[in-house]
């Protein structure tokens, strides 16, 4: 999958699925390659960062989520900055 090919929402998607499996499940995250993948091109490209969470913030909003902690999530634990 080509996450430069998906648009904001369908990113948004992606993350609101980690995020509320890792929260529900309470455990280390897993490590599969497409999640590496999508935290990857996330810590790299922060404009498509910047949409995504856009996007995510909306559902995270309609469903009550603490936003301070999905975007904590977001930025910290699932895609941290790219390493230069």
């Amino acid at each position: 999958m080509r996450y430069a090919d998906l648009t904001p929402g369908e990113i948004a998607d992606h993350l609101h699925d980690a995020y509320t499996r890792d929260r529900r499940l309470g455990i280390v995250p897993d490590s599969t390659p497409e999640r590496q993948a999508l935290a990857d091109y996330l810590g790299c490209h922060k404009e498509a960062r910047d949409e995504a969470w856009e996007a995510w913030r909306t559902v995270l909003e309609a469903e009550g989520h603490d936003l301070e902690d999905a975007e904590y999530w977001l930025d910290v634990e699932f895609a941290p900055p790219c390493p230069e």
